[in-house]
């Protein structure tokens, strides 16, 4: 996923999908992008920390117990993906 921060103070991703630098702390950002098929949840981690920087913004414990949650959900689904197509049909899942 390519990701920029341009002069008009957005975070732009993947070419044409904004965000306002007045918009970055609303809390359900990464819950809505993490729906998405083209999003990278860890570029996406990578844009947000650059683009609340050059907004001036400080990283709350919120935002990084938001990203914490979402990266884990995104790992634990991949792992059951990759699982799954290996062929292995039982399977514990530990939840934190």
């Amino acid at each position: 996923m390519k990701w920029e921060i341009t002069e008009t103070k957005h975070l732009l991703l993947d070419g044409n999908y904004h965000i306002s630098f007045d918009r970055l702390t609303e809390h359900n950002w990464f819950r809505h992008l993490s729906e998405k098929e083209w999003i990278d949840m860890p570029d996406l981690l990578l844009a947000f920390i650059a683009a609340y920087d050059a907004a001036g913004l400080k990283l709350s414990k919120d935002f990084l117990g938001v990203i914490r949650r979402r990266l884990w959900s995104v790992q634990r689904m991949t792992m059951l993906l990759r699982l799954m197509m290996l062929g292995i049909k039982s399977v514990m899942v530990i939840s934190s």
